[in-house]
């Protein structure tokens, strides 16, 4: 997939793992394109789009189109969309489904992430999908349940104690080899705000993280 540094406008090959210019070290980003095709009618939520998606095959766990649901507020409408209903309960499904399609075809051995919840769950589950190891850093603080979802999916969970950003300071000793952390907020290849590591290749773990 074709980006463009967001800093001096040199063309960037998009990966699981290339998401920066490598001139500059600046975010890429999409360029706007025309999407060739149509979705495909036959088929249930965000993989219904796989042609315009940067992998190859789905990573699912039957994610079904959530609803839109008409509410009154007040004198507003509004239109709300069920994102619950998606199988860990999180619109981080979405990203996470693919971000991990995107690591299983790399031939990613496995990945950590800090998370204070959700995110956390939505990664372990798609990755024991994909027969993935997974690492969650989670604060000690973090909901009980949500921390017993993470561990249901059999993720190797660490409680951290402390603040949240201590989660975040104790993965990066976890990291096989010795990923270089790499912040890119404005990253467009699977969803915005994940980390990656930067020594991706096969068989090594991948740092993420999904806010």
């Amino acid at each position: 997939m074709t980006a463009a540094c967001s800093r001096c406008g040199a063309p960037v090959t998009l990966g699981p793992a290339v998401f920066r210019c490598g001139a500059c070290g600046g975010p890429a980003d999409l360029a706007v394109q025309l999407l060739a095709g149509m979705p495909d009618a036959l088929t249930q939520g965000l993989w219904r789009y796989l042609a315009w998606l940067p992998v190859e095959a789905p990573v699912t766990l039957g994610e079904p189109t959530t609803p839109l649901v008409e509410l009154e507020w007040g004198d507003i409408s509004l239109t709300a969309k069920l994102e619950g209903a998606l199988p860990t309960g999180s619109f981080k499904d979405r990203g996470a489904a693919v971000l991990v399609a995107g690591l299983k075809e790399a031939g990613a051995a496995g990945g950590v992430v800090d998370s204070s919840g959700n995110a956390g769950a939505s990664i372990a589950a798609y990755c024991a999908r994909a027969g993935l190891a997974c690492e969650v850093m989670a604060p000690a603080s973090a909901s009980a349940g949500k921390l017993t979802q993470i561990a249901a999916y059999g993720a190797r969970l660490t409680a951290v104690e402390g603040p949240r950003q201590a989660a975040t300071d104790r993965d990066k000793p976890e990291m096989d080899g010795g990923a270089l952390e790499v912040n890119c907020p404005p990253h467009k290849f699977i969803k915005s705000n994940e980390r990656f590591s930067q020594n991706a290749g096969p068989n090594k773990k991948y740092w993420f993280n999904v806010f």
